[in-house]
This record gives C-alpha cells, sequence and structure tokens, in this order.
C-alpha cells in the first residue's frame, strides 16, 4: 500500500514538473528577456524571405518574392518589401516591388483593403520592360502652378531630348533637342535635329541647329552653323562618338 501510494505521489510530481516547463517555455515563445520574439524577421529559409502570393492580402511586414502577374504591374519574377500598419484589424500597407530582370521598380499603398495603383520610379536605367510614361502635373497654387524644372549650366546649359525611336531613315529627325545655350553658341534657345546617323555623328548624318531665338528676342532659322555638341558628350556618355576621346 505505501509503494502505490509512493508511485501516485511520483506520478503528480512528474506532471507537476512538465506543466512547469511547458508554461516556461510558452512563456519565452511570446518573449526572451526585453525581446519579443514575434518582431524579430522570418522567411522561408535563412534568406529571411518569404513567398507572396497576391499582393493584396493583409501580409505581415517584410521581404517577399515570387513569380507571378497577379495583381502586379505584368508577369514576372519580383522582389517585394512590405509594410503593414500596426492594426492588423485592418489592412494598410505600404509596398514596393522590383523586377528581377531590370531596373523596373514599383510602388504603391493599401488602404483598408483597396489597393491604389502601382506607379512606377522613373530611373536612367534602360528598363527591359516597356512602361507607360505619360505624366502630368496639377496644382491647386494659384501663385506657382504646375511646372516642371531642368536646370543645367555651361555652354549647353538645361536640355531636353525628345527621340522617335520609328523615325530611322537619314533626314528624318530621330531625335529634336532643346538647349538653353550661351559661350560660342550665343545666347540663346536653340532647336537641334538629328537623324538616326547624326544621333552617333557619322558620316553622312543631320544634325545641327535650325532654330534659335536669341536672347535680345532676334530669330534666326536655319543660319547657325553646324557644330558638335561636346558639351553633351560630357553630360551622357550616350551622346559621344566613339572615335571621341574626352580629356
Amino acid at each position: 500500500m505505501f509503494m502505490i501510494n509512493f508511485k501516485n505521489s511520483m506520478k503528480s510530481s512528474l506532471f507537476i514538473f512538465f506543466a512547469i516547463v511547458v508554461n516556461t517555455f510558452s512563456s519565452y515563445s511570446q518573449s526572451l528577456g526585453s525581446v519579443n520574439l514575434s518582431q524579430i524577421v522570418y522567411g522561408d529559409n535563412e534568406t529571411k524571405t518569404s513567398y507572396f502570393n497576391n499582393p493584396n492580402s493583409a501580409y505581415f511586414s517584410g521581404f517577399y518574392n515570387n513569380y507571378t502577374g497577379t495583381n502586379m504591374p505584368y508577369q514576372a519574377w519580383w522582389h517585394m518589401i512590405i509594410n503593414r500598419h500596426t492594426n492588423t484589424e485592418n489592412n494598410y500597407q505600404f509596398q514596393i516591388a522590383a523586377d528581377f530582370s531590370g531596373d523596373n521598380t514599383y510602388f504603391r499603398k493599401i488602404d483598408a483593403g483597396t489597393p491604389t495603383p502601382w506607379r512606377r520610379i522613373l530611373n536612367d536605367g534602360q528598363d527591359t520592360y516597356a512602361a507607360t510614361l505619360n505624366q502630368s502635373l496639377s496644382t491647386t497654387d494659384n501663385v506657382r502652378f504646375g511646372r516642371a524644372t531642368i536646370q543645367g549650366s555651361g555652354d549647353c546649359g538645361s536640355q531636353l531630348h525628345l527621340i522617335n525611336t520609328s523615325k530611322t531613315a537619314n533626314g528624318q529627325a530621330y531625335r529634336w533637342s532643346i538647349f538653353n545655350m550661351t559661350s560660342g553658341y550665343g545666347n540663346s534657345l536653340q532647336f537641334w535635329n538629328y537623324d538616326k546617323l547624326g544621333d552617333t555623328y557619322q558620316s553622312g548624318g543631320m544634325w545641327g541647329s535650325v532654330l534659335t531665338l536669341m536672347d535680345n528676342a532676334n530669330v534666326g532659322i536655319g543660319t547657325v552653323t553646324i557644330c558638335k555638341v561636346t558639351s553633351l558628350w560630357k553630360a551622357d556618355d550616350r551622346y559621344r562618338p566613339s572615335n571621341i576621346n574626352l580629356q
């Protein structure tokens, strides 16, 4: 009879011990000292990156990737960064998505579960995928109005280049360029055109100024000496002939 009671007592002690251990580990699963373990970044493996399926879903903040076109700008492999609002009762997010294969990068928000359109972040890279770049300026400021500013300095100053890749024949203006010029070109606003050969200053190509508006309001049409815009080469190597060695 004594042995039975001893065994029952041992069983009770072991049960209490394991209950304490389980409760302790349960507490540690939520926190470790002052660190809340639920706030540690996690992922599918040591990369700390997870897969996403539908970016409209209420994902937690973190790093994601997947090959998908569902509610994305187009079908591709994507890097995704998501910042989720701390109120998990609603779906508020800020998302940034970048194409694996090129420089196309987009952002958008989710407002109470409703996603806004993806907006492309403009950059100076030659993107693999074409994007819609129709931009508009609007304002309610009656003093400043809507405006875009291009600032530059030097002989050619600020510049605007308009290229039509469909105009490739000789004598067709593949590129029109507008310059706010000074120095040897005169203080003027000048319109230059270039055909496909002239865009890289090849023999037989067309390039030069076709319209000049002097700062004093005088106008010259087709009378300005044709010359090469070396300052433009220095600003952007895409417009420098391969046989020109810049110092």
